[in-house]
């Protein structure tokens, strides 16, 4: 890792910043500029670690930071947007946007790049994906924001389930409750 200073900036930086919120000395947000805020908290870490408090981040710092949990971040080297999308993710530009920016915020606390699994879903595609979800008891703490939609789509799994259907009949009912709804515009 290279040596932290006032003024730099980039995703290094944001983990250090993150990592002195962990220990209570920082409150500012995570920006991945090492700025006053980050340097007075780097000053006090150095103070209350007993190293020169000089305000960088160089190896002695990382050494004690280190002991104290810090991981060096490992900059995933993703320019630009900081994420992939997978072979037929198809997104509008204003989720790009959204997406770009959530991808820019994780990139600064980790080094890293996000990688999009999926976008936009037919009405069957969808009830396949939440079949998998309930069939396999997955992502079952993920609720979508219209809960009574997500509570009908339940219902036809539970429904079919109960009747004996297999996979194809129920993701079938369920696709009929999804497209019910577009065609309702929920």
């Amino acid at each position: 890792m290279r040596d932290l200073s006032l003024r730099m900036q980039g995703c290094d930086v944001g983990t250090w910043q993150q990592f002195l919120k962990s220990r209570s000395l920082y409150s500012g947000s995570v920006s991945g500029r090492f700025d006053d805020a980050t340097d007075r908290a780097t000053r006090e870490y150095h103070r209350r670690s007993r190293i020169d408090a000089d305000g960088v981040v160089g190896a002695a710092t990382v050494q004690q930071a280190r002991r104290d949990g810090f991981v060096t971040p490992q900059d995933s080297g993703a320019g630009g947007d900081h994420f992939t999308l997978d072979f037929g993710v198809e997104l509008p530009s204003s989720a790009r946007r959204t997406l770009r920016q959530i991808a820019e915020h994780y990139y600064l606390r980790t080094c890293g790049a996000l990688k999009v699994h999926s976008g936009t879903r037919t009405a069957h595609q969808q009830a396949q994906a939440m079949w998998n979800n309930m069939y396999y008891r997955r992502n079952l703490q993920v609720h979508y924001k219209d809960r009574q939609a997500e509570k009908e789509i339940h219902d036809a799994y539970f429904e079919e389930r109960r009747a004996g259907s297999g996979e194809k009949a129920t993701v079938d009912a369920m696709t009929r409750v999804i497209e019910t709804q577009m065609r309702n515009g929920t």
